[in-house]
């Protein structure tokens, strides 16, 4: 299974992950380099509660 790495992945996959549309995927590509998947909690539209849906969506690489 492919796996998504918020650091590396191209933002056409991004909008894989729950609550990631055009937008946001791109605000993720241009955040680059994220420390921690709760610094996405940043980009206007991601609350602390969506960080854990994504996270809890078990698309993300380990």
């Amino acid at each position: 299974m492919l796996c998504i790495d918020i650091n590396a992945t191209e933002a056409e996959l991004l909008t894989d992950l729950p609550h990631v549309g055009p937008a946001r995927a791109e605000a993720i590509e241009e955040g680059r380099p994220w420390q921690s998947l709760e610094d996405l909690s940043r980009i206007r539209g991601i609350s602390p509660g969506r960080v854990d849906e994504i996270q809890a969506s078990g698309l993300l690489c380990d």
